[in-house]
């Protein structure tokens, strides 16, 4: 029993956050062009802390929730690379 506490413990805890990190994400990512770096850094630190805690304790709600989070954050940052990298091209 205490151990099935702790197993979603870890799953309760990041799941919010990470929710809330991808939509805020996508808000921030479309309609502030300008703070889209630092937004990017942002969400691959808190992937980073995501995934230091699904190797605490695995879990396979925690890791589709972590793989939605990295294709999200994925697509995030391959569209602001080839927005980056097209005016560059053009000279």
């Amino acid at each position: 029993m205490a151990q099935e506490m702790l197993n979603s413990d870890m799953l309760s805890t990041l799941a919010l956050p990470l929710l809330f990190a991808i939509s805020a994400g996508l808000w921030i990512y479309r309609h502030r062009a300008a703070q889209r770096p630092q937004l990017l850094l942002s969400l691959c630190l808190l992937f980073a802390v995501a995934a230091y805690g699904y190797a605490q304790q695995p879990q396979p709600p925690l890791f589709a929730l972590l793989l939605a989070f990295m294709l999200v954050l994925s697509g995030m940052i391959l569209h602001h690379w080839e927005a980056v990298k097209l005016p560059i091209r053009n000279r």
